[in-house]
């Protein structure tokens, strides 16, 4: 819900940013991070460009079997088989801006490999999975973007969306 206000707040600050020197002018992010944003796509890929232009670094983690995203498109009376899904759901394929053609300039993290202290659900474990929180933990304090995190991350090729590299579920130790 949080990532929904943000997106929003950017796409109002971009409509009404016709002051000159206004205090969004001068406005510089140096990272969001959104973890399972409900954010319609659509409106995510329409803001991108005045978003960057405020934020240094975009990372957003995802889940394509987030079940609290699916049923929120289901509520909410988006059609699953689009291709316009949550921008959480959005980490399987490179979302390419439609003005220039190229790869956005934001890193997606995939996250449906984790499974360590991970339910069913699949929506808020990022405070739990110590994959997740040591991943946001070197974004945030060392600035990292994802193609530096190496030791636990690996780009996809030719994308911008990095998988965790953890063991699949099915290994187990039993």
């Amino acid at each position: 819900m949080g990532s929904r206000g943000l997106i929003n707040y950017f796409k109002y600050q971009s409509i009404n940013n016709n002051i000159q020197g206004s205090i969004i002018d001068k406005l510089i992010i140096d990272s969001i991070v959104l973890v399972s944003p409900e954010t319609d796509l659509s409106i995510f890929l329409e803001q991108f460009a005045f978003i960057r232009s405020h934020v240094n670094i975009i990372t957003i983690y995802g889940d394509m079997y987030d079940q609290a995203l699916f049923w929120a498109e289901l509520f909410n009376r988006k059609s699953l088989m689009t291709e316009n899904p949550s921008l959480g759901k959005a980490v399987n394929e490179p979302l390419i801006d439609k003005d220039t053609k190229e790869q956005i300039d934001a890193d997606f993290i995939n996250s449906s490999t984790v499974s360590s202290n991970v339910s069913e659900i699949r929506h808020s474990y990022f405070s739990l999975s110590r994959e997740v929180i040591e991943d946001i933990r070197e974004l945030i304090v060392f600035r990292n973007r994802a193609k530096n995190r190496i030791a636990r991350l690996c780009k996809r090729k030719n994308s911008n969306i990095f998988d965790f590299l953890v063991a699949p579920k099915y290994i187990s130790d039993k």
